[in-house]
């Protein structure tokens, strides 16, 4: 992404400074210094998250919000497809996801980026992690699809969508006090 973001400034000069480094230590940051902070499917991708939060909370002044994005799964769903001509509800294809409090690494690709790393941990992993940067939980959500979706994609599609939910968002704040 830093390669891609250099190769879009050359085309599109905005004026960002882009570094590369590690999430878990970004010394070069000023403490206190951002309102906001937004980890979109970044901290499944970091080994040591619990370092990334606390340089987060640093980073943050005080009323400052935190929100990230994790998947919901793990990283080893699989496809079950029972007998086609079953009439029994329970016997439709589906994902099976198993393991949820087993945390785990391994290798994922994401469309035509290399293999690379990446974590499940529980939900609970995270929070407990802010909590000790000092952030405070003020919400979470799990999306789903939107209304123009559930008009004008085929009922059968929306079934689907509806059946296992996909990320959850956490937001947090960082005390004023």
């Amino acid at each position: 992404f830093h390669e891609l973001a250099l190769a879009y400034q050359e085309h599109e000069p905005l004026r960002i400074e882009h570094r590369r480094a590690s999430i878990s230590s970004m010394p070069f940051l000023e403490s206190a210094g951002f309102d906001a902070v937004v980890a979109n499917y970044v901290l499944i991708d970091v080994p040591d998250f619990e370092a990334a939060i606390c340089e987060i909370a640093r980073v943050l002044k005080p009323g400052g919000r935190f929100v990230y994005t994790a998947m919901h799964g793990t990283l080893s769903p699989r496809w079950i497809a029972p007998a086609p001509d079953s009439p029994r509800h329970e016997d439709r294809a589906g994902i099976m996801d198993d393991g949820y409090f087993v945390r785990t690494a391994g290798y994922v690709q994401w469309g035509a980026f290399e293999p690379f790393l990446s974590f499940h941990r529980p939900m609970r992993d995270y929070v407990v992690a802010c909590k000790d940067a000092g952030l405070e939980l003020r919400d979470i959500e799990e999306p789903s699809i939107s209304d123009e979706a559930r008009r004008i994609w085929p009922a059968w599609k929306v079934r689907e969508e509806f059946r296992n939910p996909i990320s959850y968002v956490l937001k947090f704040v960082k005390p004023s006090s």
